[in-house]
Order: C-alpha cells, then sequence, then structure tokens
C-alpha cells in the first residue's frame, strides 16, 4: 500500500503536520510532514528494534496524536510505542532523538494512552491505577513543568491514588491531562490553567488533580 491511496482504514488520527491510519490488521500508515521527515503518500509504520533494525508491528486501539508526535498501544504485550518528535521526551524512549520509525516504551499492559503537545500519558489495563506520563508537563505531583525522557507515576500525590481509585480514560492537551475516573465518573485535571482548562472555575495553574467544577459528574462506562 505504500504510496498508493489508502482503503481498509478502521480509524484515523491527524496531529500537527501528518495523518495516521490504523488498518483492519492493526497495521499502521502514516503521511504528512512529521517533524523528522516527510512522507509525501503513506507509508506503512516500522518499530525500531535496539539493535537498530527494524520489523512490522501491529496495534489495538486507537492512535493518539498530538502536535508533533503520536503514540498507539502495540498488539503482541500491550507495549506502548511511539513516533515523532522527541525534543522533550515526548516517545519516553529515554532520549531526545526524533524518529520516523516507532520506539517502545518503557509502559506493558496498556489499556489507554493519550498524547499532548509535548507530553503522553498511558493507563495500566490490569489494575487502571496505575497512570504514567512522559515528557514535557505538569505530573500531577505538586510540581510545576518537569521533562522527564521516560515513564514516570503522574496524577498522584503520595497516596492520591488507590486501588480504590481505578481510571477509566485518561486524555491530554497543551501541558494539562484529564483522568475520567471510573467508579465515580469524576473528571480530574491537573496543569496550565488560564484558558480555563481544568473545569474548577479558575484560570490559574494547578499542580494536583483536582476535580471540575462542584465534583461534576459524567457518563462513565
Amino acid at each position: 500500500m505504500n504510496g498508493t491511496a489508502v482503503t481498509g482504514a478502521v480509524s484515523v488520527a491527524a496531529g500537527g503536520g501528518e495523518t495516521c491510519a490504523k488498518m483492519t490488521g492493526g497495521e499502521v500508515y502514516c503521511w504528512g510532514l512529521g517533524y523528522v521527515y516527510a512522507r509525501l503518500a503513506p507509508e506503512r509504520l516500522v518499530r525500531l528494534l535496539p539493535d537498530g533494525t527494524t520489523v512490522d508491528f501491529t496495534i489495538t486501539g486507537h492512535i493518539a496524536s498530538g502536535l508533533d508526535h503520536a503514540c498507539a498501544v502495540e498488539s503482541s504485550g500491550g507495549q506502548t510505542v511511539c513516533w515523532g518528535s522527541n525534543t522533550y521526551g515526548g516517545l519516553g524512549d529515554n532520549d531526545v532523538t526524533g524518529r520516523d520509525t516507532a520506539v517502545a516504551v518503557g509502559a506493558f499492559g496498556i489499556g489507554n494512552v493519550a498524547v499532548g503537545r509535548y507530553h503522553s500519558c498511558s493507563v495500566d489495563s490490569a489494575t487502571a491505577t496505575s497512570l504514567t506520563c512522559w515528557g514535557r508537563t505538569y505530573f500531577g505531583n505538586g510540581s510545576n513543568v518537569v521533562t522527564l525522557l521516560y515513564p514516570q507515576a503522574a496524577g498522584r500525590v503520595s497516596t492520591y491514588y488507590n486501588n480504590s481509585t481505578a481510571i477509566s480514560t485518561v486524555v491530554a492537551g497543551s501541558d494539562f491531562t484529564c483522568a475520567l475516573l471510573k467508579t465515580s465518573g469524576d473528571v480530574q485535571c491537573w496543569g496550565a490553567g488560564a484558558s480555563g482548562q481544568i473545569g474548577n472555575g479558575g484560570t490559574a495553574d494547578v499542580l494536583t488533580p483536582t476535580s471540575t467544577t462542584a465534583g461534576a459528574i459524567f457518563w462513565k462506562p
């Protein structure tokens, strides 16, 4: 299919200058101007191995796309893979080198992955209580913006999240992150708040997970 029209796609995602599609078999095809490459026609994305060779791979679920990078969950083992810009560690491979191939992130058994401007996050599918993020962002741990090149626990202060606080979904924006709590349906956000992104009625940055206004309850799966 390289260089030809994309047919048989089941989902599509678009970022700053790139579009990617997931095919029926889980293959990923991308095209457009990425941060480190230009694909003028759809090309199948391959995965970079530690020894420098590449292999084909497939994904499960949807592709999460941000400004200059994207991530997905590999079908085999549920490992997160990312590609694109890596200036601020958004690929999570402990490096700052941009990639035109998918690289493995140190996060396994992932059920949900999200991509923001310079950061990415994932939720563990087994317990749904392990939220990790990487890149340049607020990590919801009481600190201001930091840059981390590999997955670190996020959205927790001490024992803020515990086994009874399962996360259904995580989404990422421009320097802020939100999580949907599975049991209560409560949406909690943290990070940049200048445009009211946190949803708590204010415009200040928020350093720890904070419920939206009046603890708003949304639809929950």
